[in-house]
């Protein structure tokens, strides 16, 4: 027997117990009445501090408490309320001055937080802008680029991707210097491109549906490009023609829909599309940094003849710029800047008819503008005018062969070119005119025009011309002859002047924009000689040429004597089918023939080469007037 009971028999004892109603008795057995019992209090005084503890007492003090200040409030206010009127004028003035107070704080307070907040994220934007562009120099062993001093960080390098849908639309392909498939636009901003121009055309199709070709640049393809180029941190130019296809200074058509309008409706629908297009930009988060009206306006521009006219409409287009795009700016677009005073002349039209704008540009191929010098009259448009310039187009050729199946446009006969047509050269023409833009007043930056144009890639002219014909990958599809005759189906034609090749894979050139920023002057070898050939020939005074001068990576020229593997032989220069002459100079070895040309008469052909490579023949303006004599 335990001497205590077990913890089962305890719990059962207790359970009983408490199931039993326990009433105390007095020493005779008979109940206590509990009338009778003392106070709690007096009983025992613990008791009543345990209960002032205890949850319900907490309660009971809390709700006395509230009541307590509900009274002390009634009474202040009924005592407020029977004070005098100005009392409580006085009163609600001063919660009056309280509350706008508190008012004025939290509005400063939001206001503050929203402007914080705007700021956060155009440090993130600044901060995408220069996520995808090299920080370094990217290496070159072949490149030859002088570095341009004391450029500055928001210099324009950009580049014209207009054609870019349709390309893609063709099954076009792009590559990063590694050889990885990469978004073209990637691999710009890689290289330093932070400015994508993109050509806007009203209606690029015709009738039945079938676009022009060239792109097929209407807002869908703006828009798809601009989104592009602004993910990597790009700004974005957009030019607008106001025509449903190519605008220049031979066509500045109307747009259809605006076919038989007077002056003043071609005003309303012009600033009607541009406020609309300008708020599909808008709305879809492009970041559109200029906006160009018009395409190289030179005395034309949608219809219009005298500058009154064409004025007015441009001041509808820059009206809606303002209001829809407040801080993006606003340039006009002219081109031969090679004749004097022209520039000059078309600013003063501008100005004298009160056109508000901020930027005057130009088109610059130095094949048809000749050397950089032509552009030195842009200083007297910011001198005068007070204007930004720049060069909104601009190409050059690093090769002469045809890549696509159809004739390029440079270089052509007789066409004078300033650099060697190689990827050397190519870059050389960027780098410099990029250096004189620099130089000139005002100047802020270079347009490359589609570098990425390429051909589609296919093995002959007529599986070329379906994809240029469905995708608007060529220059213009037959359908753009019903919009104007002066168009007609084709190629890209200046693929050859891309700065990718034609499987996509980038050039070497495309790497000037980086080495302009550091420089890449490596050793120097020949890349070119200025041509000795001459067509047609008078053999009344031709003699075979004593000297070339030759052109090498660094642009640097040299002269150098050649020695000729025999004299000039007249008769058989003439009679003979053709009749070679074989010269060196140096360790150039030069072979010219003599042979017919196509109007019956003679000409002195010839080629350049170091070994197996061949010099690029470089013909200069001098050559042209020795052929037309």
């Amino acid at each position: 027997m335990e001497p205590y009971p077990s913890k089962s028999e305890a719990k059962i004892s207790n359970q009983n117990l408490s199931d039993k109603k326990i009433v105390p008795k007095n020493s005779n057995n008979i109940e206590i009445n509990r009338t009778d019992e003392p106070n709690i209090s007096q009983k025992n005084p613990n008791r009543l501090i345990s209960f002032l503890t205890s949850k319900i007492g907490i309660i009971v003090i809390a709700i006395s408490i509230i009541v307590i200040a509900i009274g002390i409030f009634l009474s202040v206010y009924l005592a407020r309320n029977n004070g005098n009127e100005n009392n409580i004028s006085k009163n609600k003035i001063f919660n009056d001055k309280i509350i706008n107070n508190i008012i004025d704080k939290n509005s400063d307070y939001i206001e503050t937080m929203k402007a914080d907040k705007n700021s956060e994220k155009d440090e993130e934007k600044e901060k995408g802008k220069d996520e995808f562009v090299c920080k370094s120099k990217i290496p070159s062993d072949t490149l030859y680029v002088k570095k341009i001093d004391n450029l500055p960080e928001d210099f324009i390098l950009g580049m014209d991707l207009s054609s870019l849908i349709s390309e893609e639309n063709s099954g076009v392909k792009y590559y990063n210097f590694k050889g990885e498939e990469k978004d073209v636009l990637e691999t710009l901003r890689y290289v330093g491109i932070n400015y994508i121009r993109i050509r806007i055309w009203n209606d690029p199709y015709d009738s039945e549906g079938k676009a022009y070709g060239g792109g097929n640049n209407d807002m869908k393809a703006a828009i798809k490009i601009g989104k592009r180029a602004t993910k990597y941190g790009m700004k974005i130019l957009a030019s607008y023609h106001y025509s449903d296809f190519y605008a220049d200074p031979a066509n500045q058509n109307v747009p259809k829909a605006w076919r038989g309008l007077n002056l003043e409706g071609k005003a309303k629908q012009a600033e009607k599309f541009t406020r609309h297009s300008l708020q599909q930009f808008k709305d879809a988060g492009v970041d559109v940094g200029m906006v160009a009206l018009g395409n190289e306006i030179n005395d034309f521009f949608c219809g219009e003849h005298e500058w009154p006219n064409i004025v007015k409409i441009l001041k509808a287009c820059s009206k809606a710029t303002r209001e829809v795009l407040p801080n993006a700016k606003i340039s006009v677009h002219f081109t031969n800047p090679d004749r004097p005073g022209s520039m000059m002349y078309f600013a003063k039209s501008l100005a004298d008819n009160s056109l508000d704008y901020d930027i005057f540009s130009v088109s610059y191929y130095n094949v048809w503008a000749g050397d950089l010098n032509c552009l030195d009259q842009l200083n007297d448009v910011a001198n005068t005018y007070n204007k930004k310039i720049f060069v909104a187009e601009t190409q050059y050729p690093y090769t002469r062969d045809n890549l696509d199946y159809y004739p390029n446009k440079t270089p052509g006969y007789d066409d004078f070119l300033y650099y060697p047509i190689t990827v050397q050269g190519q870059a050389t023409h960027i780098r410099n005119l990029l250096n004189h833009i620099h130089g000139l007043k005002n100047g802020i930056g270079l347009f490359y025009w589609e570098g990425a144009w390429i051909g589609v890639g296919t093995k002959n002219y007529y599986e070329n011309l379906e994809k240029w014909e469905k995708y608007g990958s060529g220059w213009a599809s037959n359908a753009s002859s019903s919009y104007s005759e002066a168009y007609f189906g084709g190629g890209g034609s200046t693929e050859n002047q891309a700065l990718f090749d034609s499987e996509g894979k980038p050039l070497e050139s495309l790497k000037v924009y980086n080495l302009i920023k550091y420089g890449n002057e490596i050793n120097t070898f020949e890349d070119g000689v200025e041509d000795i050939s001459v067509n047609p020939i008078n053999f009344s005074t031709f003699s075979l040429p004593n000297e070339i001068k030759v052109i090498d990576t660094s642009d640097q020229r040299s002269t150098r004597n050649i020695i000729w593997n025999g004299e000039l032989d007249i008769e058989k220069s003439k009679n003979d089918e053709k009749y070679e002459y074989i010269g060196k100079a140096d360790n150039i070895d030069i072979k010219c023939i003599f042979e017919n040309n196509l109007n019956n008469g003679r000409r002195f052909v010839c080629s350049y080469y170091i070994g197996d490579k061949m010099l690029s023949p470089l013909l200069l303006k001098s050559m042209i007037r020795i052929r037309e004599g």
